[in-house]
């Protein structure tokens, strides 16, 4: 269900004429789909693909299941509600700190790289978030423990205050 951005915004306003609602702008576009925000102080976020949709759709419904608001003291938006057809998926918006896209973590799975592949990525995500690494690997480790594993936090899904 690939498309561009004014074919997400059309499944965006679909959805949420549906619902009772409106699309009041957009909050992102990135690899997996786009992101608008809506009426009632959420965000649509319009996936390109099933598979991605359906990972995020089984990490929010986890959290959810779960109860998790908050992870290492970082916001994590709570599930409001999906559309299969459309591949949508509404959460809410949260302040910052947070950690945001789930689309590429797997649930129940953890990656089986070997272990200098880990040590590669664990010294790169250090780079990457600086000062702020320790944190990110309470988060991920967090994560972990709801069987939900990460594989590509950075800057823009994990923000700090």
């Amino acid at each position: 269900m690939a498309g561009s951005i004014e074919e997400q915004l059309s499944r965006a306003q679909l959805y949420a004429n549906h619902r009772g609602i409106s699309i009041t702008g957009q909050l992102g576009f990135g690899h997996d789909g786009a992101v608008f925000a809506s009426s009632q102080r959420s965000a649509i976020k319009v996936h390109e693909a099933r598979r991605t949709y359906e990972r995020e759709l089984a990490v929010y419904l986890r959290l959810f299941e779960r109860g998790v608001e908050q992870v290492a003291g970082h916001f994590v938006p709570q599930l409001v509600a999906w559309d299969d057809t459309l591949l949508i998926i509404e959460i809410s918006i949260v302040p910052r700190p947070f950690v945001l896209d789930f689309a590429s973590a797997d649930l129940d799975n953890p990656p089986n790289f070997p272990p200098h592949i880990i040590e590669e990525r664990a010294a790169y995500w250090a780079e990457l978030f600086g000062d702020h690494w320790e944190t990110v690997a309470a988060i991920v480790s967090a994560f972990e423990r709801h069987g939900i594993y990460l594989h590509d936090p950075h800057p823009g899904n994990i923000a700090f205050e």
